[in-house]
């Protein structure tokens, strides 16, 4: 069965009070031929944050976002398994690439948020303290982790990945950010449900600091296309300083279930697979291959002085997922 519904996405981005056109985090993957098992009715979006001073150039970025999507539609088995490899992929590569340079030469540490929809099903993987907002019909739930619970990518062998699941229908909207404006109230928030993109997009950003990014993700009745909007008209943000929000239950429907780690992970395969024949093309291994980082994956020429490398963390991340 195929989806009949469109996905639309629109970037929110400030850089120095100046708004951007495009946002280079945001990935929308393209499924190669030969996909793994499950992953045919998946459409997959990624959204990295760099959380460091150090930063990758956007078509270093972009190159390596590539190489993630190939990753998970190559990945057989369940939604979360394919996730989680993508996030311990990317873990590593960061992880090894800072281990090798010192705080001094800078770190690259990240969050990175995965959706995948298939058909009337949404599903979120986020490692790192992101964010999520989901605007439906029911209300507004509002999913985040603090961040001594789900620490940044680069900074340890061991991840913390949480998962969500929620029904998806036309008009609902989702919200992804690393440091949403105190100001994104769930009031302010569910009295913006069933707004257009752009409309909702001009509501936001009048919130926003002068540095912020977020992802505006919008399902809408068609026939199963995914869409990246261009903002039609510039937004000045109201320069203020943002503020983490404080995590909050999900609220609203009970649509959003929970089941355990040990049910999540239980078709994890332990390999996955990807040919890399590009050497122009940042190269992108399962964790356990993972030896050394590609020169390709080259830093921005402004890069600063990173921050310090953060301890070490062992916890393992639970879920609050549907299995697919």
């Amino acid at each position: 069965m195929t989806s009949s519904l469109d996905i639309n996405l629109l970037p929110l981005a400030f850089l120095d009070g100046q708004e951007q056109m495009s946002l280079p985090g945001l990935y929308i993957a393209s499924p190669p031929r030969h996909l793994g098992r499950g992953r045919q009715l998946d459409r997959l979006i990624l959204y990295f944050t760099t959380t460091s001073d150090t930063q990758l150039t956007p078509s270093s970025q972009e190159q390596l976002l590539a190489k993630l999507g190939q990753l998970y539609y190559k990945t057989p088995g369940s939604v979360t398994a394919a996730m989680r490899g993508v996030a311990e992929s990317l873990n590593a590569l960061l992880l090894e690439r800072n281990l090798r340079n010192s705080a001094s030469e800078g770190q690259i540490t990240g969050v990175l948020c995965q959706v995948v929809v298939r058909e009337d099903n949404l599903y979120i993987g986020m490692s790192g303290p992101a964010h999520a907002y989901i605007l439906a019909s029911t209300g507004v739930k509002h999913f985040h982790e603090p961040p001594d619970i789900n620490r940044v990518l680069g900074v340890s062998k061991a991840i913390t990945i949480r998962y969500y699941h929620s029904e998806l229908t036309s008009s609902d909207t989702l919200l992804l950010t690393y440091q949403p404006p105190t100001q994104w109230t769930p009031s302010l928030l569910d009295s913006l449900y069933g707004q257009g993109p752009e409309s909702l997009r001009r509501r936001l950003a009048s919130f926003t600091g002068a540095d912020f990014n977020a992802v505006l993700m919008q399902a809408r009745s068609g026939s199963g296309k995914t869409f990246l909007l261009r903002p039609k008209t510039a937004v000045a943000p109201s320069v203020r300083p943002l503020q983490t929000v404080e995590a909050a239950e999900p609220s609203g429907s009970e649509k959003v279930s929970e089941i355990s780690q040990q049910e999540a992970e239980a078709n994890i395969p332990g390999e996955y697979g990807l040919p890399v024949s590009d050497t122009a093309i940042p190269e992108v291994q399962p964790a356990s291959q993972v030896t050394s980082v590609p020169e390709s994956v080259q830093e921005a020429p402004e890069a600063a002085t990173a921050q310090e490398k953060e301890p070490a963390s062992e916890r393992a991340g639970a879920l609050v997922s549907a299995e697919a």
